[in-house]
């Protein structure tokens, strides 16, 4: 998908999902975040890729860069969202959880410079 970790600096030359769903294959070999089963139908139409802030479970917030949308299969209103961070960890977000940016903002690049100075964090 992209050299991972990346430089926050960075973000506009990682490497998307987006002309066609991901399938399991593609995760293996890193091409993909995620695949669903059955595979999804379509893309989620969005302009790929994008910084992005999101709330993990444990309430902290998080930056990345969405490199993978698509529609949850069996329901049409909600969308999953693959996310690498800049140290290399993928996250699956839903698009109404996360905040989609068309630049970095301020508080993107705080929350990604930390995250790329822990690069490996799992």
């Amino acid at each position: 998908m992209c050299e991972l970790p990346y430089i926050p600096s960075e973000w506009e030359t990682i490497e998307c999902v987006q002309t066609s769903p991901a399938q399991e294959n593609m995760v293996g070999r890193g091409s993909a975040v995620f695949a669903q089963r059955p595979p999804a139908l379509s893309v989620h139409p969005m302009a790929l890729p994008r910084p992005a802030i999101w709330t993990d479970d444990d309430g902290a917030q998080r930056a990345g860069v969405i490199v993978q949308a698509e529609p949850i299969n069996g329901d049409s209103t909600a969308v999953a969202l693959g996310a690498v961070e800049p140290n290399g960890q993928n996250h699956v977000v839903l698009l109404e959880n996360t905040i989609i940016l068309s630049e970095p903002s301020e508080r993107w690049i705080e929350l990604a410079s930390v995250t790329a100075n822990r690069e490996g964090e799992k």
